[in-house]
């Protein structure tokens, strides 16, 4: 009887198996299985993943074009972070929704209204004229072709100006008793006025380079600054070019260089300049041409070297032997032509010193005459460059030829640099040290202080809204 039972027992089982195995899921049923409720608001199965596919497809875009990176969207990690991105936000984002309509906030006034109609026909216009101003298309076909390519180029609708303007004005509602003290202001002042001296004290070049990009608020300006303008006349464009195709081989051949002397030093030879002063060749060069300076390498020889060396120490030598003569061709080429380019603009940069030196006005002139674009527009074409000694940033040739000017108003002769042309320098006055006043600062503190904690208390209150909706979760039916 037991044995009866036993047998009738695993019968049931491998029936029960077999019968599991055979079960399919439809797939209509699968993907409106619920996975997120946040209130009466249901997000299902087929919901979600189609946005976290989505997600998945934006984010390897995203990588790939600003980081030249790859990621295997189909790695587990990935797409579990996909995942509860998509959920945590369309669980915000149904809170939000819910709260607007709450409020009341969910319907635009007609001020509103009007602005979102207005930015849309502005799209609209735009699109119509750039891309269809040429076609044969009209009417509501014409239409929905202009409406089409405005969420293709820009990403956006209609229903989504209004839907931000919602949200905008949710925001708005929540930060609208936010501010900001005068005490707060001067408090943050004084940090970044600190702050600002110890960065300038450890690199004092960040200050100059902060002033004469104009990309940040300046807080404090150490010792040792001065101000100077300069007119500079460059190289011809055809001398430019040839420098610039020869710095170019001249940095390449640095780096075979490198490259070859670090694979003789592996090798553990203790002789290596011995060695390489036996290798032998003739190089011969012609008058360089744009894009066709190559010096050439003719009866190159090993053959004097030890019989017993490995061939491949042979070839490195050969190689590095080459690589060296070349640079020194390329290094003398590049001096020549860098004779021949100043010899090109030496009449005008002499003709400005001599305007100057007969009363021309200083400003005037370098409107006319400079072809430096900092100096022809910008905050630092009134004010001038800030410098100090040993900047970086700079060719070093103009950064001391500005700080070897003796006394304001003092122009230099014309300072060849190796990288543009002559630079004529002027130095029209000092930087004061110490800290920036604070009504010069004020406004962009207040304004700063006052857009993060408007984003602490939009965040704190959307964050205490999202916990007391209290959404359920299904992760598990997500991935079943």
């Amino acid at each position: 009887m037991q044995k009866r039972a036993l047998i009738a027992l695993l019968i049931v089982l491998m029936l029960l198996v077999s019968s599991c195995s055979l079960i399919q899921k439809d797939p209509e049923v699968d993907a409106a299985t619920e996975i997120v409720k946040v209130g009466d608001e249901v997000f299902t199965k087929g919901t979600i993943q189609n946005m976290v596919q989505d997600y998945l497809q934006q984010e390897q875009i995203y990588y790939n074009q600003y980081y030249g990176q790859y990621i295997d969207i189909t790695d587990k990690n990935i797409i579990a972070n996909a995942q509860d991105a998509v959920i945590n936000g369309v669980i915000r984002q149904s809170v939000l929704t819910s709260k607007s309509k709450e409020l009341g906030l969910d319907t635009l006034s007609e001020e509103d209204q009007a602005e979102v109609d207005d930015l849309w026909q502005q799209y609209y216009d735009l699109v119509k004229n750039y891309m269809f101003g040429e076609t044969e298309l009209e009417g509501e076909e014409l239409d929905k072709a202009i409406t089409d390519s405005i969420t293709t180029t820009f990403g956006i609708t209609k229903e989504s100006l209004v839907e931000s303007t919602i949200a905008e004005n949710l925001r708005n509602e929540i930060v609208k008793d936010v501010t900001v003290s005068d005490d707060e202001v001067a408090a943050e002042y004084d940090t970044r006025v600190a702050n600002a001296k110890t960065s300038y004290e450890n690199n004092p070049s960040a200050y100059g380079n902060a002033y004469n990009q104009g990309t940040s608020t300046i807080y404090y300006r150490p010792a040792g600054y001065r101000l100077v303008k300069q007119i500079l006349i460059k190289f011809t464009d055809e001398d430019q070019t040839m420098l610039d195709e020869l710095d170019s081989k001249i940095s390449s051949l640095n780096s075979l260089i490198t490259s070859y002397r670090n694979d003789l030093s592996a090798a553990n030879l203790e002789n290596l300049d011995e060695l390489l002063g036996q290798v032998q060749s003739d190089v011969t060069v012609g008058l360089p041409e744009i894009g066709a300076v190559a010096p050439e390498l003719i009866a190159t020889t090993t053959d004097m070297l030890p019989a017993d060396t490995e061939e491949n120490v042979k070839q490195l030598l050969l190689d590095l032997h080459e690589a060296e003569e070349k640079l020194a061709l390329y290094q003398t080429l590049r001096d020549d032509a860098q004779k021949a380019a100043y010899d090109h603009i030496t009449a005008d940069a002499d003709d400005v010193l001599a305007q100057l030196n007969d009363g021309a006005d200083w400003d005037t002139l370098m409107a006319e005459k400079t072809q430096d674009p900092g100096m022809q527009s910008g905050k630092t074409s009134e004010t001038g460059y800030a410098v100090c000694e040993n900047m970086s940033g700079f060719d070093s040739a103009f950064v001391n030829a500005a700080m070897a000017l003796a006394n304001i108003g003092d122009t230099s002769d014309k300072v060849a640099s190796d990288m543009y042309g002559y630079y004529i320098i002027k130095y029209v006055g000092d930087v004061e040290e110490g800290a920036v006043a604070l009504d010069d600062v004020k406004e962009t503190i207040h304004d700063e202080l006052l857009s993060t904690k408007q984003d602490e208390t939009y965040n704190a209150k959307v964050d205490e809204w999202v916990a007391a909706a209290n959404a359920k979760i299904d992760k598990k039916a997500l991935n079943d």
